[in-house]
């Protein structure tokens, strides 16, 4: 079962340990797991910014996931980071994260290549079209060079296309900051 998400309370962004060969450390990453849940955290953000999402090879983030829901063991809800530049690479973060038991997803617009309003919905679209839990709209102007608002990922509704059935966008700024409305 998998724990369900909820935007209540503070859930941490926590890092992804490595050891001196450069290598997931695994041990170091339970106990941190361990420490933030008997720390009284609502949720934890793993594979995230400050997860190393971008150092960490697609298996690593795959073992990375992996070992944050087993340790988690449906204690808290787990959001994994889907950090991606292209609408692919989320896509298929988003559905291992689906699979292995996360409570959502993180994801940042299309970012290096610029994409239209239009174009940020469909990337988002894409990503709820191809995984069954919710979708955490990540607003880092600062890296992306893209400000998400709310009225971006609306407008697609008013033409018609409807979100998928239990799908809710919800932008959080740095630091959890409501954006838009």
């Amino acid at each position: 079962m998998t724990r369900k998400f909820t935007p209540d309370g503070i859930y941490t962004a926590i890092v992804t340990p490595f050891n001196d060969a450069d290598e997931l450390d695994e041990s170091a990453f339970r106990k941190l797991i361990d420490f933030q849940i008997a720390s009284g955290a609502a949720g934890l953000l793993v594979i995230g910014g400050s997860g190393e999402y971008v150092s960490l090879t697609p298996s690593e983030r795959q073992r990375a996931i992996d070992i944050a829901i087993d340790q988690a063991a449906d204690r808290i809800p787990i959001v994994v980071g889907a950090l991606a530049p292209g609408s692919r690479e989320v896509q298929d973060t988003a559905r291992y994260a689906a699979k292995a038991g996360a409570s959502a997803v993180l994801v940042l617009p299309a970012y290096y290549i610029k994409p239209s309003a239009a174009g940020i919905y469909e990337h988002f679209a894409r990503v709820a079209d191809a995984a069954p839990i919710p979708i955490v709209a990540y607003n880092n102007a600062g890296r992306t060079g893209i400000t998400l608002d709310v009225s971006i990922l609306n407008v697609p509704f008013r033409r018609g296309r409807r979100a998928p059935p239990g799908k809710a966008f919800k932008i959080r700024g740095r630091g959890g900051v409501p954006v838009g409305g």
